[in-house]
């Protein structure tokens, strides 16, 4: 299959916005302090951050696939967040394709030394995940629900 990152549009959010059905699964996506419910139409201003970049994984017929974000935390740090994949597509190696293309493209723009994310605990497949690409658990700025994870590009 063949995939790659775009610019979102109006039907990606749209399709995004179904992806997401309850409270909890909007705080695993995009945290504690995005609320729910909200519109597809407010989600490309919801999602806005300073200096946040969204992307849109598609197929080769422009379909979504997932959809993830990244913006600099400081000179050397780029941080990936509201990393999600499409519900029928899930399993299918789609979660690692798209990190590893928002890490290309970060890296491209920012010239990292590390990549961060933050996974909830209790999301053992996106953790697993995670560790399997080369992140590493990061305690110190850890909390109770969340772990914090690194990837040194160095």
């Amino acid at each position: 299959m063949k995939l790659s990152l775009a610019e979102p549009k109006a039907s990606h959010y749209e399709a995004l916005s179904s992806w997401i059905t309850d409270a909890k699964s909007c705080v695993h996506w995009a945290g504690p302090d995005f609320g729910f419910p909200f519109s597809a139409q407010a989600l490309p201003k919801l999602l806005q951050m300073t200096d946040s970049e969204s992307y849109s994984l598609t197929d080769a017929d422009e379909a979504l696939m997932g959809f993830g974000q990244f913006w600099p935390r400081d000179a050397d740090t780029v941080h990936l967040g509201r990393v999600i994949i499409n519900p029928l597509y899930r399993g299918q190696g789609l979660g690692k394709a798209l990190i590893q293309l928002l890490i290309i493209e970060a890296t491209e723009r920012h010239q990292p030394d590390i990549i961060t994310l933050n996974v909830l605990r209790d999301n053992p497949r996106a953790m697993y995940l995670y560790q399997k690409m080369g992140f590493v658990p990061f305690e110190e700025q850890s909390t109770e629900d969340m772990v914090f994870m690194t990837l040194s590009k160095a």
